[in-house]
């Protein structure tokens, strides 16, 4: 399965986590650039990415950061799941608890399930938000 991953920070799209700052310092002292994981965008991979990235986290945790899950990142991750026009979709469970919802906001890491159907199948796929990090991928 495709991973899809939907950043919120805009230029940075790894997510804000200790282990994507240790990957930066990593990156820094071996000379590798990624521009997926140049938190501040100036086209340079260094230390200063990594304690942005640390601090953003650290940030998100001590404020009880929240992360929503509304239509448009739905569309963006049934795009990588189908190839059909998609008619209709729910989020039908949030952790292990069944429900039907159209927009969900998390506080804490959680996995959802999204069920959809389109002219040929029905089907669906879980998701992981993680508001820390400022994340949500398919799982």
């Amino acid at each position: 399965m495709l991973l899809k991953t939907i950043a919120v920070a805009a230029c940075f799209t790894m997510g804000f986590s200790p282990q994507n700052a240790e990957l930066i310092v990593h990156h820094s002292v071996n000379g590798f650039y990624d521009a997926r994981y140049d938190a501040n965008g100036d086209g340079v991979e260094d230390v200063m990415d990594a304690i942005k990235v640390m601090k953003r986290y650290h940030n998100n945790v001590d404020n009880n950061a929240t992360i929503t899950l509304d239509s448009k990142n739905i569309y963006e991750l049934l795009n990588t799941e189908t190839d059909e026009e998609v008619f209709y979709w729910e989020i039908d469970k949030v952790g292990d608890t069944p429900c039907r919802k159209y927009e969900y906001t998390a506080t804490e890491e959680i996995r959802i399930h999204v069920y959809y159907e389109t002219e040929n199948e029905c089907s669906g796929f879980q998701v992981v938000m993680n508001p820390f990090e400022e994340l949500i991928y398919t799982d």
